[in-house]
């Protein structure tokens, strides 16, 4: 049963579709949404970065959303599986970049989460139209 969700929301212009997908979860679930965002800069961003959030909450009036989060550290991925651990959330939801090439083999912050996380993790990938790409032998 999901009773509470961490949504991962960076600065990106996809945040909102990562947190309207959170959304849509604690909504059919009835559970509690946590809205994070992990950010390495001064103070004065943290402060931006909350109200950014807070508006963010306000596109989900039918979802219990707890007050928004702000953590600091130059690995997101860790702030993230730390914050799902201390809140001791049932989800995680993040978005993905697609990202390609060197990055995908070493690894971005959506795969580090997928693959060190203890609970389970929906990804949110942009929608593209079109094919299904092929793999490459």
């Amino acid at each position: 049963m999901i009773r509470s969700i961490l949504a991962c929301l960076d600065d990106s212009s996809r945040a909102p579709d990562v947190f309207d997908v959170a959304a849509e979860v604690a909504a059919r679930f009835d559970a509690k949404l946590h809205p994070l965002r992990v950010v390495t800069l001064p103070e004065d961003v943290a402060a931006t970065a909350l109200e950014e959030l807070a508006r963010m909450a306000q596109r989900a009036p039918r979802v219990q959303s707890e007050p928004p989060l702000v953590r600091d550290g130059v690995a997101p991925w860790r702030q993230i599986l730390e914050t799902s651990d201390d809140l001791d959330v049932d989800l995680i939801v993040l978005g993905s970049h697609g990202h390609r090439g060197a990055t995908f083999i070493l690894g971005n912050t959506a795969m580090r989460v997928v693959n060190l996380a203890r609970r389970p993790v929906l990804v949110v990938r942009e929608r593209v139209d079109g094919p299904v790409p092929q793999r490459s032998a």
